[in-house]
This record gives C-alpha cells, structure tokens and sequence, in this order.
C-alpha cells in the first residue's frame, strides 16, 4: 500500500509518479527503436510493459484513494468530537494523525509537521487541496477556509459532511456492484488473449512464427493488441462515469 511522507502530504507520491513516468517514457522510446529496427516483437513486448506498469500504479495509487475515502468519515468524526468538547482545530488533527490508520494518519501527520513548522494555515489547506485530488478533501478545505475567515463553528457542518460521504460512498459501492460484470467480460477476454498466444507457441509454432516474424502476422497481432487496449480503455471510462 502506499503512504505518504510525513513531512509533507503527497511527497511519496509525487516523487514515485515522477520515477514512473521517466521509467515509462523509457520504455516507450525502447518501442520505437525496436519498431525502428524492425524487432516488432521486442517492440510489443516493451510496450505491453509499459501499459501494465502504468496499470499497476494506477491500481495502487486508486487503492490508496479508496483508503482515504473510505477512513476519511471516521476522520471527521473524531474532528467533530473534539471540536464539541472545546479542543482546538490543531489539536484536533493532532488526534486524527495520532489514532488513524495509514494512508490517513500519516497524512494528517504531514499536516500537523508543517504547522509546527510554522507554515500558514490557509497555506496548509491549499496544499492538500491540491495534492490529493479527492473532492472530500476540497470539501473538507473549503469548510475550514470558510470557518477561519468567519470565526463560525464548524463542528455541525463537518458532521453533514460526514454523512454526506457516507452516503456518497453506499452510492459507490453499489456502482461497483452494477459494473462488476463488465469489469470480469473485459478481464477474462484479455486473459484469453494471453492465454491464446502462450498455447500457440507450444502447440503451433509454426503459426506463432508467422505472427511474430510475418509482416502481416505483425499487423494482424498489432490489430488484435489495439482492440484489447481500446476494449479495456471503453470499458474503464464507462466504469468511471458510472461511479461519478
């Protein structure tokens, strides 16, 4: 699971897209080099690659955003009490950091390190704001924005924020329910697909060799590559829109 660092909110994670990103742009050149010399195999093989480790971390990084979405209610509950006993915001995200699990409280923990630090409030809030990406966090910035300008509390409307999340996120999990069925089609089409051309190198090498050394069996494997990726690329905006 990924975490974050504690000195500031998001620093793991940025600096780990950035490695991702030189890494996959390094693949993407070695494809087409290898096209360029006309190794097409070689080339498919590095882009395949690249488009599973960008999967890969995408899987990871929407794990760590389900993580935080999901602890992300219990967090303002705890913020909720505290501000109903009297204890100060500070304070208050002093407790979340200190008993939230990750990716939660280290995140908080990140936020309480630059206060004591002496970085501005307001300077604090536009960065997770930022560095997130979530809409219950820009929510959650917002609320507290407002509170600081205008002195009001904000224990009431950080409890219907709370409930409002929740509810948000029964919405979700039965958008994941609905789509689950299409999500398993395009897992089983693809691992067919794998599990084909494995079978035809032990079971057909002739036909396999036409695939991968044949110009038009390159073509016709390039065709076949394309429509999976563009299958998985329909399917996942499909996904998307549902679950917004």
């Amino acid at each position: 699971m990924l975490t974050l660092a504690r000195g500031t909110p998001g620093r793991g994670k940025v600096g780990l897209a950035r490695l991702l990103a030189i890494f996959l742009m390094l693949l993407v050149l070695l494809a087409l080099l290898l096209v360029f010399l006309g190794i097409w195999w070689g080339a498919l093989l590095a882009a395949s690659l690249a488009f599973l480790l960008k999967g890969a971390f995408r899987k990871q990084g929407a794990r760590r955003d389900r993580y935080l979405r999901e602890q992300f209610p219990e967090a303002l509950d705890l913020l909720v009490r505290g501000a109903r006993v009297g204890v100060s915001l500070e304070e208050n995200l002093r407790t979340v950091a200190r008993e939230m699990p990750a990716p939660t409280g280290p995140f908080f923990a990140g936020m309480v390190g630059q206060l004591d630090m002496g970085v501005p409030f307001e300077t604090v809030l536009k960065k997770v704001a930022g560095q997130t990406g979530l809409r219950e966090y820009r929510y959650f910035v917002a609320t507290l924005s407002i509170q600081r300008l205008t002195g009001g509390a904000y224990a009431d409307v950080l409890h219907r924020l709370s409930r409002m999340l929740r509810d948000y996120e029964e919405q979700a999990k039965r958008a994941d329910v609905a789509t689950s069925e299409a999500r398993l089609s395009a897992r089983i089409v693809a691992g067919l697909g794998i599990v084909s051309t494995i079978s035809l190198f032990f079971l057909n090498r002739q036909q396999f060799e036409f695939l991968a050394t044949d110009p038009e069996g390159q073509q016709i494997l390039l065709y076949c590559l394309g429509s999976v990726l563009t299958g998985f690329a329909v399917i996942s905006h499909l996904v998307g829109r549902i679950r917004e």
